[in-house]
């Protein structure tokens, strides 16, 4: 047993971050350097029905800083039992796909939190029972993608001898000085309804459970940062963030675009119908975390809680994902986790099988392509009739802005003329990458850049558009139900 410890803390993350490493090597070259333009210009020529639209990018004007480690993925926790063949060394693809979204959080909760409980052995009891092996295996994970870890514990008091011995473990063998953020159960304020607690179940019920928690956990981590309350509404939010701002590194909630996908009468329209919502408990948060300082982070999320074959698991819901990050980093969240398995919604499926992208994955890809630049600089869309496109920049360091295209438009194609205003810098070399699929409806042949992820997890986009630029402005066509990233690379202004 003392050899598996040491096997698993030392090989078996080698292993990972060398493909990591291969991995990121490719993703660095496509990300950084031009790619070679395959000049498409049919694609810049508006035809009978488009709409005109005027995209206008200020780079003297941000609007945002989209946060380290924005990006996020949460798993429910009963993912991590028996989980060698999923989270282990050998699922390269995996560890390649997640490596290449850049910086972000690993969480390991959702309802199943409440009914995993761990057991120190070397093998588990039941199909509920989490043993070190397992455990490790998903430490590792997040370790070799340098991805910090949000763990959950369960918080009924009744559980609370499942607590001590997981976090144990967690401190001895892991982690001397982690970062590691905990958080309590999942969604309480659905845990009368459910069946968990009683009808009588009540906010004050639920601090006294998560302070109890805390104490246990910080036995063994001491000062270890938390997140919460993790509801599934703006319920409790703002007692919560009064009562324990000081424990708290986020104020969080959970959120889903179609709830639990049972409403027969909401489908891909639905689902691209804008923000609005998020954006309305979101403000919710922020109010609520204001007082306190504390930044706001959707710890749970996605198109759909439960099963919504046919809009869940189609390049819409690529768009949707796309929009989201951008609209949410735009209001100033602090991050997004969706929520992974094997649900038709889900990121990456392998839970049955090698590791695969689903279309939303490729919408969290362009999100990375797009923001090596942290800083979000103002932009205004102006159509001449209405369509539903979106639009977003991000700027580097050395000045190259990235702007993304979204239209999700279930029919009308868009020509789009880019400007750049209020700049001391000429855009004098310009180029688009596409995010594209045969249908909204598609499940399947989606591409990003002319490329689809490749078996072993590794992307590199194999075509982009040469745009010809005059004044600092192009013109590119959007078709309806795609998306676009431009890259314009700065030549400094001799004036």
């Amino acid at each position: 047993m003392i050899f598996a410890v040491v096997y698993k803390k030392i090989f078996i993350p080698m292993q990972i971050k060398l493909a990591a490493f291969a991995a990121g090597a490719i993703l660095f070259v496509s990300s950084c350097t031009k790619p070679t333009p395959i000049p498409d210009t049919g694609n810049q020529v508006p035809s009978a029905g488009d709409i005109a639209v005027a995209v206008t990018v200020d780079p003297s004007q941000q609007v945002g800083q989209i946060p380290d480690a924005f990006t996020g993925l949460s798993f429910e926790k009963t993912t991590l039992i028996n989980s060698s063949g999923y989270f282990g060394p050998y699922n390269i693809p995996l560890n390649n796909m997640v490596h290449a979204l850049g910086q972000g959080y690993l969480r390991a909760g959702g309802a199943s939190v409440n009914k995993v409980y761990f057991l120190n052995g070397i093998y588990p009891a039941d199909s509920l029972s989490l043993i070190p092996y397992d455990q490790g295996q998903f430490i590792q994970f997040a370790e070799a993608n340098g991805w910090p870890m949000i763990y959950g514990v369960a918080g009924n008091p009744a559980q609370n001898g499942w607590v001590q011995p997981e976090v144990h473990y967690l401190a001895e063998t892991y982690f001397s000085n982690s970062n590691t953020t905990f958080e309590v159960g999942n969604e309480p304020d659905l845990y009368s309804l459910n069946g968990m607690r009683p009808s009588t179940y009540s906010y004050e019920d639920f601090k006294n459970e998560w302070s109890s928690t805390l104490v246990i956990v910080h036995e063994q981590f001491a000062d270890a940062p938390f997140e919460g309350p993790g509801t599934s509404s703006n319920t409790w939010v703002a007692a919560f963030a009064r009562d324990r701002h000081s424990s708290i590194k986020w104020l969080t909630e959970h959120y889903y675009k179609l709830g639990t996908g049972n409403d027969t009468t909401e489908g891909i329209q639905r689902l691209l119908d804008g923000n609005d919502e998020i954006l309305s408990r979101v403000a919710i948060l922020k109010a609520a975390a204001a007082p306190y300082d504390l930044p706001v982070r959707i710890t749970e999320c996605n198109s759909v809680a439960g099963d919504k074959e046919g809009v869940s698991n189609t390049f819409a819901s690529a768009l949707w994902g796309l929009d989201f990050m951008f609209t949410l980093a735009q209001h100033g969240v602090a991050g997004v986790n969706f929520h992974a398995g094997n649900a038709p919604s889900t990121p990456i499926a392998f839970l049955s099988g090698p590791a695969k992208p689903n279309p939303l994955y490729y919408g969290m890809l362009l999100f990375a392509q797009a923001t090596t630049g942290k800083k979000m600089l103002a932009v205004t869309s102006t159509p001449q009739s209405p369509i539903n496109l979106t639009a977003y920049a991000t700027q580097q360091t050395n000045g190259v802005v990235k702007v993304t295209l979204i239209n999700k438009d279930l029919s009308k194609e868009a020509f789009v003329t880019l400007s750049a205003i209020n700049t001391n810098l000429s855009f004098e070399l310009a180029s688009a990458m596409r995010l594209s699929a045969p249908s909204l409806s598609s499940t399947t042949d989606v591409l990003l850049g002319g490329s689809a992820v490749a078996a072993d997890g590794t992307w590199s986009a194999s075509k982009t558009e040469d745009l010809v630029i005059t004044a600092n402005a192009t013109t590119v066509k959007v078709p309806a139900g795609s998306a676009v990233e431009v890259t314009l690379y700065k030549v400094r202004s001799k004036a």
